[in-house]
């Protein structure tokens, strides 16, 4: 298992990372923050790092706000037990089974990795639906 854990490693990070060198290497800067737009070509970005807020003009605007877990009443994520698709990529081995709320596409792809790694997988989902865009929800 060993060695399928630092193949999982290296390929986090170069995930993680290689947007950033993408954008060095094209010369395209970006935010970090929270924004808010001030009418449909211009947005405001207070950066999560701190430092001076950012009105930036543009003709196009992509915002890449990524994932957030949905809180359940009464239950604690603490990231080493129960675990947000972001714990999971830090786990440091293969759990022998793991649950997994949600069956979208984040869940099934971490299910799918998990599972190609050794872990039993399960897949929970309210929805009638598992893996499918459900559009006009």
């Amino acid at each position: 298992m060993g060695n399928f854990m630092k193949a999982k490693e290296t390929a986090v990070k170069q995930l993680t990372g290689g947007i950033e060198m993408l954008f060095k290497k094209n010369k395209v800067k970006y935010y970090k923050g929270s924004g808010a737009f001030v009418d449909e070509h211009t947005i405001k970005v207070d950066p999560i790092e701190g430092g001076e807020e950012a009105v930036l003009k543009a003709d196009n605007i992509i915002i890449a706000t990524g994932s957030e877990a949905t809180p359940f009443p009464g239950i604690e994520i603490d990231e080493e037990r129960i675990i947000t698709s972001t714990g999971a990529l830090s786990l440091k081995e293969v759990p022998k089974r793991l649950a997994i709320i949600g069956g979208g596409i984040i869940g099934l792809e971490m299910g799918s990795v998990w599972s190609r790694l050794g872990s039993e997988v399960t897949v929970i989902e309210y929805n009638n639906a598992i893996g499918a865009v459900q559009l006009g929800c």
